[in-house]
């Protein structure tokens, strides 16, 4: 009988199939080494490469492969017949907290969230606040027990002030990181930054020294009447309107917000309206005057809005091309007109009837502009704060060139933080704090020159009179607000002299 030489036949075409095609039955038991009959096989053409497969797997054996083979095969095929591991779905970062509104409607109030992403999924609905059966407000109560602000700590005309002196109490909220904006209204006042949140306090009282009965001044510390988150973003103006229980509030998120603190529920005041369309960026700075708004934001624009008789808010014009950066500051000069600042570094006063420039003054600083202030006693007078260490007091009537020029109350040359000078005393001076400096420092802007400059112990974030003839001074730091008032002389016939830098 003639032996057949051992030799290994070649694999088919099929054996040599790209990846990715679907392999045979055949092919699956070439893996598994597995027996097959010709008799479960109909096509000649699998009956043959059956065949041609079984001569392939005798000559594996007899080269002692086929074990080897098999253990391959195993874990392959362990590994195919694995689960394929499902796809991880993309999370999104938890989303920050989201402050809920109770905004006015005609049949109660329903929380709105207020999101800078637009949500895909429907809010949940809440239920409706009947307002009328809502309780008073402690803002409420508090305004018809105390009434108005006692103004009797104004400087009379015929003395000088010399320093300023720390007064005996504080406001203190834990909530308040830090103050961006203060305004006062009657007895109340309110402060707003960090984190959006906003802090009122009562003041009837802050200007009754307390005294212990060894004649040493105690310290009083003074809670708020309302602490609530107003705006998802940092806020950078608040404001009573015309003495009444409405405020005002603008912030980073590019909302203006108008607030009825006499009622509120769970800490939150009830939001009378809201707009969020008057600007594409943050908004920097906002100013109210006689229900006349002006906003300026990121998005280089000043916006001119009004308030309506249900205290909407509508957008009136915006100014696309008076500033070519980011507005810092705008301020009402009067009922008609307004003084714009920013990083372009120019000051303009803008008529807001006849929408014309009435005063541009171009490079009015070195750096970027981040506060103007007008005087309360001469609208002509404008003071600004900028990214460079120096305050200028310019006078529109002339303004190719600042009146006065006031330095070292900043202790570094570049100014990263935005500080916000203030007139003081019906305008006879100005006071200010300053870059990495814990100094408090008054000027004199009948003259120019430095009155005094005390060390406080903090840098402030924000400083606001009480009123703009009263002389307390209202500092705000970390989770607190102080007062500092002045130290006065009677006049003699001679000048006092100033303190010089």
């Amino acid at each position: 009988m003639n032996k057949r030489k051992s030799v290994a036949l070649p694999l088919t075409q099929e054996d040599d199939e790209p990846k990715g095609l679907a392999k045979s039955k055949s092919d699956i038991d070439l893996c598994g080494l597995a027996e097959s009959t010709d008799e479960n096989i109909e096509n000649e053409f699998e009956k043959e490469r059956a065949q041609t497969i079984r001569r392939n797997m005798a000559i594996m054996q007899k080269l002692g492969l086929a074990e080897a083979v098999g253990k391959l095969h195993g874990v392959c095929q362990a590994f195919k017949e694995q689960k394929k591991p499902k796809k991880r779905q993309k999370t999104q970062p938890p989303a920050p907290p989201i402050r809920k509104s109770y905004s006015l409607r005609s049949s109660g109030a329903i929380p709105v969230e207020r999101s800078d992403e637009k949500s895909t999924t429907p809010e949940p609905e809440a239920p409706e606040v009947n307002w009328d059966e809502v309780e008073e407000s402690d803002v409420r109560r508090y305004v018809c027990e105390n009434g108005e602000l006692d103004t009797s700590w104004a400087v009379s005309g015929d003395k000088d002030v010399q320093m300023m002196v720390k007064l005996p109490y504080e406001l203190e909220d834990r909530s308040l990181l830090a103050s961006y904006s203060m305004d006062v209204s009657g007895s109340l006042l309110v402060a707003g930054g960090k984190q959006g949140h906003a802090s009122i306090f009562g003041i009837k009282d802050l200007l009754s020294k307390t005294e212990k009965e060894n004649g040493e001044v105690s310290e009083e510390s003074i809670a708020p009447l309302l602490s609530a988150r107003l705006h998802r973003g940092w806020i950078s103006q608040v404001q009573f309107i015309d003495k009444s229980a409405l405020l005002i509030s603008a912030g980073n998120d590019g909302v203006v917000s108008i607030w009825d603190t006499s009622k509120a529920l769970d800490g939150m005041p009830r939001e009378a309206s809201t707009n969020d369309s008057l600007h594409s960026g943050g908004i920097f700075s906002m100013h109210e005057w006689d229900g006349r708004i002006v906003t300026g934001s990121k998005d280089t624009r000043v916006v001119l809005s009004e308030i309506g008789e249900a205290s909407e808010i509508r957008k009136v014009h915006a100014f696309d091309d008076m500033h070519s950066g980011v507005v810092k500051c705008v301020r009402w000069r009067d009922k008609k007109t307004f003084v714009s600042a920013g990083n372009d570094r120019s000051i303009q006063v803008t008529d807001s009837r006849s929408r014309s420039t009435r005063v541009s003054i171009d490079n009015a600083h070195d750096a970027s502009i981040n506060c103007v202030a007008v005087s309360p006693a001469n609208p002509d007078l404008i003071l600004s704060a900028a990214s460079d260490p120096i305050l200028k007091l310019f006078d529109l009537r002339a303004p190719a060139a600042p009146l006065f020029e006031f330095q070292g109350h900043a202790a570094a040359f570049k100014i990263k933080n935005i500080y916000q000078p203030s007139f003081w005393m019906d305008g006879q001076y100005v006071v200010t704090s300053g870059e990495k400096s814990k100094f408090l420092s008054m000027y004199c802007t009948k003259t120019g020159r430095t009155v005094s400059r005390g060390n406080i112990g903090y840098t402030p974030t924000m400083l606001r009179p009480l009123s703009d003839k009263s002389a307390v001074v209202a500092a705000a730091t970390t989770r607190a607000i102080r007062f500092y008032g002045p130290q006065v002389s009677a006049k003699p016939d001679v000048k006092l002299s100033e303190t010089q830098d």
